[in-house]
């Protein structure tokens, strides 16, 4: 049973007459008597009672026309909620990223987006590049910023929308031999200490690969 069927028969029933109901509609009104013909086939019972100055509905055609005007008004609610979401006029974001992205890349989009649709919420996340992918793999969060590449269980499930290009500084000391140079060979890193990023990130496996 279409949607169309109850949101005519609902018209039918508000104008108590078949003719007036079919202009109102736009369509002819054969064409609307063949459709409460159908319908009452289909629930196997006269809804409506034919007089001289038009219809009214039958016991049966007011239980229908109750439960017919529930079912047009949630469908109309669930039309709007959606219509609502993909215009951004209403819903939330989930995005998770690392530190540096969290920190430094999202507050200027989030701003952006909020100011132009205010009814958006943001929920952020601060993980690791492979915890962000594995939510959004699970459907925690809508999107992620990760370091790439991304390696694991179902990562070719994962699609890039946007890619941007970053640099890796090394910060050394004031009297560091290095201090003066503007780029620099893993060798030169030989034997000396170093803070790196923590094991198992994306960051560091970058890292690891560069310098064997």
């Amino acid at each position: 049973m279409e949607l169309t069927t109850l949101r005519q028969f609902a018209i039918i029933a508000e104008m108590g007459h078949m003719t007036r109901a079919a202009q109102k509609l736009g369509i002819t009104q054969p064409a609307l008597s063949a459709m409460v013909k159908k319908l009452e086939a289909e629930v196997g019972t006269a809804l409506l009672d034919r007089t001289g100055r038009g219809v009214s509905l039958t016991e049966a055609g007011r239980v229908f026309l109750d439960h017919a005007t529930t079912s047009v008004r949630w469908a109309d609610d669930a039309l709007a909620a959606v219509r609502e979401l993909v215009g951004l006029e209403r819903g939330s974001i989930r995005v998770g990223g690392g530190a540096t992205a969290v920190s430094h890349l999202l507050p200027r989009a989030v701003s952006a987006v909020r100011k132009a649709h205010p009814a958006i919420r943001f929920f952020v996340r601060e993980s690791g590049s492979r915890a962000v992918a594995d939510a959004v793999l699970s459907g925690e969060l809508d999107l992620g910023i990760v370091t790439t590449p991304i390696t694991g269980p179902d990562s070719d499930e994962l699609m890039t929308v946007a890619t941007v290009r970053d640099e890796l500084l090394l910060l050394v000391p004031q009297d560091h031999q290095l201090r003066s140079k503007r780029t620099f060979q893993w060798a030169s890193l030989d034997r000396q200490s170093a803070v790196m990023f923590e094991e198992g990130s994306a960051v560091r496996a970058i890292i690891d690969r560069a310098a064997d």
